[in-house]
């Protein structure tokens, strides 16, 4: 029995997926990585492209960076509770094999709780034609995050984290960045996974809300699904335990700041009082990724194009300054190292691979 229970476990925390914002970025994490103590290293580029359509300037963006999750504390019993066999009588066939029965008729009570610190830094190499020396941002945020498990087998977890990204010359007058979200995640008779929450990012004085709903599902024969809307949708091939390949169409982005160099936004003059600039970028990643599992990490290679870019220049004094860039061609590389087993997720995930 104690069995099942932990597979039950295991099914509520590590299948669990949700969007999440690290600080300055907007960034997707795989459902079966999420809650893994680990080190990601990250490096990515969009080419050169015109700011707008018959433009003469152009955009560039290079970028690289790290996080990691790192478990701080935790707690998982398991209860005897000998009453609940009574409610065997309730499952006749498998159509009652639903997650409420099921967890009623076990004669245990399990409950647990992890929490997680996370940390993350890196660079942007911003390159605007109009701006020949280019705009060079250093970000970096900390946090935390955590899931607890109930009796009747539903899943509540969250997430803070508290960031900057500036230039150097721009730091004294640097804006902080709040990302925080809370969902629920509920199995339905062990055939998928199903989430529900809100995502909040608040920036330079500015508030984003987010509703997001999803599901994670195996596709016969060796396919799987996982979608949250409206940030992501991904296929997976996995026949191979060690390499997959998955076509991914995500939402993205990210916000920095950095120094008005030669008036970037309009109705300034020499010795204006705005000599900061916010930048928020966001768009739709359309790509190809291939993954290859290491016995103690990942390295993945994503290919592919961004489209529906904006690219918004603003501050407190002046009205926005909108460019949509034409699309370019996008390419990343992430080798991710796991830590050593210190959390409950990562000692399940070791032992049991799940496949719907």
């Amino acid at each position: 029995m104690q069995k099942t229970q932990i597979v039950v476990l295991f099914l509520c925390l590590s299948q669990c997926w949700c969007a999440i914002m690290q600080a300055q970025d907007l960034e997707v994490k795989d459902f079966d990585q999420f809650f893994i103590p680990q080190i990601n290293i990250k490096t990515e580029l969009f080419n050169e492209s015109p700011l707008q359509k018959g433009s003469t300037q152009t955009y560039q963006h290079f970028g690289i960076g790290g996080n990691a999750t790192i478990p701080i504390k935790g707690k998982f019993d398991v209860d005897l509770n000998l009453n609940k066999l009574k409610n065997l009588k309730n499952i006749k066939s498998w159509k009652d094999l639903s997650l409420k029965n099921i967890g009623k008729s076990i004669p245990v009570d399990v409950s647990g709780h992890q929490i997680f610190w996370t940390v993350s830094g890196g660079m942007r190499q911003l390159q605007l034609s109009i701006d020949s020396s280019g705009h060079r941002a250093y970000y970096g945020s900390t946090g935390v995050m955590g899931l607890h498990l109930q009796k009747n087998f539903t899943m509540w977890f969250y997430g803070a984290n508290l960031g900057v990204s500036e230039e150097p010359s721009t730091f004294r007058k640097w804006q902080p960045q709040l990302n925080a979200y809370l969902a629920q995640a509920r199995v339905h008779k062990y055939l998928f996974l199903y989430y529900y929450g809100v995502f909040l990012n608040y920036y330079d004085g500015r508030i984003l809300p987010v509703p997001f709903i999803g599901i994670n599902a195996g596709l016969p024969p060796f396919f799987s699904l996982q979608a949250t809307l409206p940030f992501q949708l991904k296929f997976t091939y996995r026949k191979n335990p060690k390499l997959r390949a998955s076509i991914e169409l995500a939402w993205s982005g990210f916000n920095t700041g950095f120094e008005n160099r030669n008036l970037l936004l309009p109705n300034d003059s020499p010795g204006s009082t705005l000599d900061r600039v916010s930048l928020r970028s966001t768009y739709f990643k359309f790509s190809t990724i291939a993954e290859y599992r290491l016995t103690k990490g990942r390295l993945l290679m994503q290919v592919g194009t961004a489209f529906n870019r904006r690219l918004q220049f603003y501050s407190k004094e002046t009205n926005l300054l909108l460019y949509t860039p034409t699309i370019p061609l996008y390419a990343s590389a992430t080798f991710q190292i796991n830590l050593n087993d210190r959390s409950l997720i990562g000692n399940i995930w070791k032992k049991l691979d799940f496949h719907w």
